[in-house]
């Protein structure tokens, strides 16, 4: 009888172990939303640059508007993105972009930015100097600019200057959401490459360093890789009002679809979609992935930040030979 007894209270304690592991993560992540230190929400800017609302007035509903966090510097990369998945000339019925940009004090790159912008009306700029630590505030800019501007758009699309992106892919699926199965659309949703249980860098070498009064936890929640990430219309407004009193955070990825999200569970509920498989991060695969079979019909973000050419390279082989491209370019609504 002893020797069951403890049989049976062994199950029941390690059944009770199992289970309280499991509930950790869930306590946890409904801790993360709280105020963790005294810092004020994020500070408010002024404009230099911005379109205004021509930028989103056609004659039918938009179905994405993408905005491209891009260093004030990177002009060369917001050309090839112009030339490829931002093309006005192949996707200019259906998409907007915009390059979201901080300034400088360097006053002959502040004329070439006005020149581009002069030339191509997609830039929006504020005052907040650009530098790494001030992502939050493009996303921030970003998501009251959108806010103000483009009230018909279906979805929104972030991304950084050193993507490459399969947009016949996204506009063909979109499509078929908003217009054939209505009833499958996305609503109240973020959908990305989510990263979970994401351990926060306590090296103070680190580009990513984050200090325990920043921020205490040594996971963050689960948020979006700022690689790409789609936000729905509904979602826009709610996630502008919490910027007004989340306290400000530096890594713009956790703020805007971290703590944003979550501070705003309470009247919304946001929804997170894994689309962690239609992502190529790894630079040394984009083109062995991207140009095989399998990736020309299935794969839709790639990171590659060190030759624009070869995002020239790969973006020609998808126009050629993807069957995404031919079937947008095929469809009855283009």
């Amino acid at each position: 009888m002893d020797i069951r007894y403890r049989a049976i209270y062994g199950s029941l304690l390690f059944i009770f172990l199992i289970a309280w592991i499991l509930l950790i993560p869930e306590q946890i992540s409904q801790s993360y939303p709280r105020v963790y230190v005294a810092i004020p929400p994020a500070k408010k800017f002024d404009y230099i640059l911005e379109p205004g609302d021509d930028i989103c007035a056609t004659d039918e509903p938009l179905l994405l508007i993408v905005y491209v966090h891009s260093a004030i510097d990177n002009r060369h990369r917001r050309e090839s993105i112009r030339l490829t998945w931002a093309s006005y000339s192949t996707f200019g019925k259906h998409i907007r972009v915009l390059f979201m940009l901080g300034s400088s004090q360097n006053t002959e790159l502040m004329k070439q930015v006005q020149f581009e912008f002069d030339t191509y009306r997609d830039i929006v700029q504020q005052t907040f100097i650009d530098t790494y630590r001030n992502l939050t505030y493009k996303g921030i800019m970003a998501l009251n600019w959108i806010s103000r501007h483009c009230h018909r758009v279906s979805y929104i699309l972030k991304t950084d200057d050193d993507m490459l992106i399969n947009m016949f892919s996204i506009l063909n699926h979109l499509h078929t959401l908003t217009n054939v199965y209505p009833t499958e659309a996305w609503n109240s949703t973020i959908a990305c490459l989510l990263w979970t249980r994401m351990r926060v860098s306590r090296d103070p070498s680190s580009k990513w360093f984050v200090s325990s009064d920043e921020y205490p936890y040594e996971h963050y929640a689960p948020y979006c890789s700022g690689s790409a990430y789609f936000i729905t219309r509904d979602l826009i407004q709610p996630l502008v009002e919490a910027t007004q009193h989340i306290p400000f955070f530096w890594i713009d990825d956790y703020y805007i679809t971290g703590l944003l999200p979550r501070a705003i569970q309470s009247s919304v509920h946001v929804n997170y979609l894994y689309i962690n498989s239609l992502f190529v991060v790894n630079v040394d695969l984009v083109e062995q992935r991207f140009l095989s079979p399998f990736g020309l019909s299935s794969l839709v973000f790639a990171h590659m930040p060190l030759s624009v050419n070869r995002l020239l390279y790969v973006w020609q082989n998808l126009m050629s030979n993807s069957h995404a491209a031919q079937k947008y370019r095929n469809r009855t609504f283009y």
